[in-house]
């Protein structure tokens, strides 16, 4: 296959994965006739963007890519739709959480043993989703020592950042990506506490997660 008709392939699957879901959604949000035109304006823009998209050394992260080209589409369609840019990050965050969810919860599931913790399972879910998705070399991680009460790991690259970086939306990949993170781990049951990621200049991304009292946890 061609890389120009696998590039094809990609977004007519991209499209089948979430375009009815995003449209419902979008139409709640603005009206039929505007999600029609902002997502006409996505997927036009999806199109040139993965046309020129550098190819990533491992199939989950070129997936991960994937996505976060898509979102840089969503963002600028909405900007141009007129939203303003805390709409527009906020509805970019939103319609992200979906793919985000579902690779989480095949790396949740796959993390499950009997009697395993629940932050047990976090590191062990969190190892599952660096190896399926966010693999090296495209991602850079590192282990930091061991903690009492917490596991985590450091992220030392980030082609997602750096995607939205060279676009000058930094914060909005700081808004609307890197949130979803802590979504997910409260949807897990633990707490993720970071202090600083790549997205907003700092020298890494510290994930830390540390377990949430059985009385205060949410469900997402």
């Amino acid at each position: 296959m061609t890389s120009r008709l696998v590039r094809r392939c990609e977004w007519a699957l991209d499209r089948a994965l979430v375009g009815a879901r995003w449209e419902r959604a979008l139409t709640a949000q603005f009206g039929a006739l505007a999600a029609e035109s902002i997502l006409a304006r996505v997927w036009r823009d999806y199109a040139v963007r993965l046309a020129t998209l550098k190819p990533s050394k491992s199939l989950g992260a070129g997936l991960v890519m994937r996505w976060a080209t898509l979102g840089i589409a969503v963002h600028r369609a909405l900007l141009a739709r007129g939203q303003p840019p805390d709409v527009a990050r906020a509805v970019l965050r939103n319609l992200m959480w979906d793919p985000f969810r579902f690779a989480g919860s095949i790396a949740w599931a796959l993390a499950w043993r009997p009697g395993r913790s629940r932050l047990s399972r976090t590191r062990h879910a969190m190892r599952h989703f660096r190896r399926l998705f966010y693999a090296s070399p495209d991602f850079a991680w590192r282990d930091p020592p061991p903690e009492t009460g917490r596991v985590g790991f450091d992220c030392l690259q980030c082609p997602i950042a750096r995607a939205f970086a060279a676009e000058d939306l930094a914060e909005v990949c700081v808004h609307s990506i890197c949130s979803l993170e802590r979504r997910l781990s409260a949807s897990w049951g633990v707490r993720l506490v970071r202090t600083q990621t790549l997205a907003d200049g700092g020298s890494h991304c510290d994930f830390r997660w540390q377990a949430v009292d059985a009385g205060t946890r949410r469900k997402d």
